[in-house]
């Protein structure tokens, strides 16, 4: 009898468990696609629009028709953030400190939506034009105390059997033999890209990041739009449907460079790659598209656009003619970027597609922290009947005693979803009953 009541209490534990997939008052999305433009504040969409189109609000992101808001990023010890804290507020809706990954200020480990959306059965994917160990794409896979744990990082990103791995990082790639024994397709160039047909596949294509647009061939050079023109074909192909974050990265080291022109670029071709999504998203209806910054950066400022021609690039018939127009314009405009650190400012947060309207209130005020409860919110089919909590970073973010805690775990109290060892320990398991070709 005492057995009975003993595994009467252990269902009722897990089946109460956060992680539970029960949709209560809403549909839940089937795929989740983050865009993260790192770097991008408002400035840089006004910068990127004035030279696409002429106007300030002509980028595609910039639609009237789309969700669109914006977050406040401080980390919990800074009122600037870096994007290894800020990626992974957004990835496991927790306030970190900066340099710190997939974990609390405590340096406990916090499960991350990728990791989340596993438990559900669904495939993943992380893609950037930065190294794919970077902090971004590394905060939803990785758990560690410091962003250049490079070793630690690779291992968590292929621990966690991620369906899609695009980015820079050649020299961190494992051997042959272990992507083979992980399922993998390796692809190296950009002809390799085009022509994949595994639905599992590992894309290194630079050994650090990818060169600018301002610079990069454009016929031989993988570019962040072939990427995502290749996953969101990967994803079509999926039945379990996807969480894949997608980030483009350069918008950030053009900050830092203080390259007013090249920063520019970046982040027309972000905007192009959105497009490229929203196409994707008009015959993959039940998909949540949300994109964000993580901070800004150069702290850009445009003071007059009084010197722009009218030459357009859509006058051009060419990719390398638009380019060449891009950065004649951009050097039109008189814009600073003072300094070449990241700044506090909110940043951008624009939405589209299913359940937009169910799981996004612009009335609230949100932070880089709630866009996490956004996405569970979605893939559970719970939308929101209220504005969320306050998630408070630096200065006000609360000091916890968690010395009474497991060193594994962490607090339930101060965080939205708290992991626990054996949510961590059942995703490689869960993961091999959606692909049941490895259980043979």
């Amino acid at each position: 009898m005492q057995s009975n009541f003993f595994i009467i209490g252990l269902i009722f534990i897990i089946t109460t468990s956060p992680i539970t997939n029960q949709a209560v008052g809403g549909e839940k999305v089937n795929n989740i696609i983050l865009l993260i433009g790192d770097g991008m504040g408002f400035e840089q969409l006004r910068l990127a629009s004035y030279v696409e189109y002429g106007i300030e609000n002509g980028l595609f992101m910039q639609s009237a028709e789309f969700i669109s808001s914006s977050i406040s990023t401080a980390s919990s010890n800074d009122e600037v953030t870096d994007s290894a804290a800020s990626a992974t507020a957004f990835a496991s809706g927790i306030k970190t400190k900066n340099k710190y990954l997939g974990m609390d200020p405590e340096g406990n480990s916090v499960q991350t939506i990728l990791e989340y959306a596993e438990t559900l059965g669904k495939d993943s994917g992380l893609i950037t034009n930065m190294p794919f160990y970077h902090a971004t794409p590394a905060a939803f896979a990785s758990h560690t105390n410091s962003r250049t744990n490079y070793a630690d990082i690779r291992e968590g990103i292929f621990a966690a059997n991620i369906e899609i791995i695009m980015g820079g990082g050649s020299g961190f790639l494992p051997s042959d033999t272990a992507l083979v024994d992980l399922g993998y397709t390796k692809a190296l160039t950009k002809t390799e890209l085009l022509s994949v047909t595994s639905t599992k596949i590992a894309g290194i294509f630079s050994s650090t990041e990818f060169s600018y647009e301002a610079d990069i061939d454009l016929e031989n050079e993988v570019r962040l739009i072939d990427m995502v023109s290749v996953t969101l074909d990967l994803m079509s192909q999926s039945t379990n449907g996807y969480f894949t974050m997608i980030e483009a990265g350069l918008i950030d080291f053009t900050g830092h460079d203080r390259d007013v022109p090249k920063n520019a670029l970046e982040t027309i071709h972000f905007d192009e790659s959105i497009k490229l999504v929203h196409e994707w998203v008009e015959t993959n209806s039940n998909t949540l598209v949300i994109i964000v910054a993580d901070h800004e950066t150069g702290h850009l400022r445009i003071d007059d656009v009084d010197d722009l021609d009218s030459q357009l690039p859509s006058d051009a018939s060419t990719e390398e003619a638009k380019r060449q127009i891009r950065l004649t314009r951009a050097n039109q405009i008189n814009a600073t970027m003072p300094t070449s650190s990241h700044s506090g400012v909110n940043v951008p947060f624009i939405a589209f597609g299913a359940g937009v309207d169910k799981y996004i209130d612009t009335s609230c005020e949100y932070n880089n922290a709630h866009i996490f409860g956004i996405m569970k919110n979605a893939l559970d089919g719970t939308p929101p009947t209220s504005c969320p909590e306050e998630i408070p970073g630096y200065p006000n973010y609360p000091t916890v005693d968690h010395s009474s805690e497991s060193s594994t775990s962490s607090s339930s109290n101060d965080s939205p979803f708290p992991i626990y060892p054996f949510m961590i320990a059942l995703i490689p398991v869960l993961k091999l009953v959606k692909n049941r070709k490895y259980l043979i």
